[in-house]
């Protein structure tokens, strides 16, 4: 993981657009500008093998060791 995208915020906001929550997932907040929406339930869904849970268990990981947040899974 690349070090320079920890930082003390875990929230972003952009002018006119929702709250996201940076998930730190490597080009995964580069492609959802920004994370996913703060407050909201995500659906993630794909065949079998797409990687799903390892997305998921990696969200829930990166935000235990950087942010102190629980998760639930």
């Amino acid at each position: 993981m690349n070090q320079s995208a920890q930082s003390d915020s875990y929230s972003i906001s952009h002018p006119n657009s929702i709250a996201k929550i940076r998930t730190l997932i490597e080009g995964f907040d580069d492609i959802s500008h920004g994370g996913l929406p703060v407050g909201r339930t995500t659906l993630v869904s794909g065949t079998s093998g797409t990687g799903k849970t390892l997305m998921v268990v990696q969200f829930l990981y990166l935000g235990i060791i950087h942010f102190e947040e629980s998760g639930v899974f």
